[in-house]
C-alpha cells in the first residue's frame, strides 16, 4: 500500500508505452549495449511483472499477497481484461495490446483511450496520491467507455458485431445478460410509445442490445440455452411490452433459439399450465 501511495504504479505504467513490439517480433540480434529500444523493452516487460507482484495475481515462486486496492486501480487503468492478463506471466502479449489498437467484445482500445491514461499518469505522477483517500483517488472512466453498454465485463455493442468471439464463461455472460434484463423490465412496463425522454430510449436500445446479445451467445455456445430456465417469465413478460416492437423481435429470437432444448420447452410449458 505504501508504494501506491508513494506513486510506484504510475511510474510502472508509464514504462509499459516505451515498449516497441516489432523488435520483439523482428527476428534480429540485438543487444542492451547496442540498442537503447532494447532496454526499454526490457524496464516495460519488468513494470507488467512489478504490478502483477503488487497487485498479488502470480503463483509460485513469483506469489505476492493479493492487494484488493492495487488490482481496483490495475483494473480500471488498464481494464478487466487486461487486469486479469497479468496473472498469465505474459507480458509480450500485455504489452503489444497496450501499444495497439483493439476492439473486441472484451477490449476497446486505441489511440484515444492510450492518451487519456497518459494524461492521467502525468498528472498523478506530478500532484501525488491523497493517503487519506482510500480508493487511491482512482475515479477514473474512459470517455470511450462511459458510452458503451457493458455487462459482465464483455462490451455488448461489439459482441454483437462480433458473436463469434470466444467468450470466456458464456454460462455467465448469459446469466449476466438475463440479470441486466430482469433490472429493466420494470421500467419498460411502463414506458409509453410516444415522447420518450433521451434516457428511456437509451433503455430502451440498452434491452434490445442486450436481447439481440443473449441470442447470440445462445446460438454461438450450445447448452448455454438451459441458463434460461427459470427466467421464462420474464422473458415472456418483455415480450408483452406492446409499446416496444424491437423488443418483443428480440425476445421471440431469444424464446425461438432455446426450444431445440427439450429442458427449456418443459419449463415453457410448466409456465403456461
Amino acid at each position: 500500500m505504501q508504494l501506491l501511495q508513494a506513486g510506484a504504479l504510475w511510474h510502472l505504467l508509464f514504462f509499459m508505452f516505451k515498449y516497441d513490439f516489432t523488435l520483439e517480433e523482428g527476428g534480429v540480434e540485438r543487444s542492451e549495449d547496442a540498442n537503447q529500444q532494447e532496454v526499454e523493452n526490457k524496464l516495460a516487460k519488468l513494470a507488467v511483472h512489478a504490478c502483477a507482484r503488487l497487485g498479488g495475481y502470480l503463483s509460485g515462486d513469483m506469489e505476492s499477497p493479493t492487494n484488493p486496492v492495487t488490482r481496483d486501480v490495475l483494473s480500471r487503468l488498464l481494464t478487466p481484461y487486461l487486469a486479469r492478463q497479468l496473472s498469465l506471466g505474459k507480458p509480450e502479449e500485455i504489452l503489444k495490446t497496450l501499444n495497439g489498437n483493439c476492439e473486441t467484445p472484451y477490449l476497446l482500445w486505441d489511440n484515444g483511450t492510450r492518451a487519456e491514461l497518459r494524461e492521467f499518469l502525468e498528472l498523478e505522477s506530478r500532484f501525488g496520491m491523497d493517503k487519506n483517500d482510500p480508493s487511491c483517488g482512482i475515479d477514473f472512466v474512459y470517455s470511450a467507455h462511459s458510452k458503451e453498454l457493458v455487462v459482465g465485463e464483455i462490451f455488448v455493442r461489439i459482441y454483437n458485431q462480433q458473436p463469434t468471439y470466444p467468450i470466456e464463461n458464456p454460462k455467465g455472460f448469459s446469466i449476466d445478460l438475463l440479470e441486466f434484463l430482469g433490472s429493466q423490465s420494470e421500467h419498460l412496463n411502463t414506458v409509453g410509445s410516444i415522447s420518450l425522454s433521451p434516457a428511456e430510449k437509451e433503455r430502451i436500445q440498452h434491452v434490445i442490445m442486450s436481447l439481440e446479445a443473449l441470442c447470440n451467445v445462445i446460438k454461438n455456445n450450445p447448452g448455454v440455452e438451459i441458463q434460461c430456465i427459470g427466467h421464462f417469465r420474464l422473458l415472456f413478460g418483455l415480450l408483452a411490452v406492446d409499446s416496444c416492437k424491437p423488443v418483443q423481435r428480440g425476445t421471440l429470437n431469444v424464446i425461438a433459439s432455446v426450444t431445440r432444448n427439450q429442458e427449456c420447452v418443459n419449463d415453457i410449458a410448466a409456465l403456461m399450465f
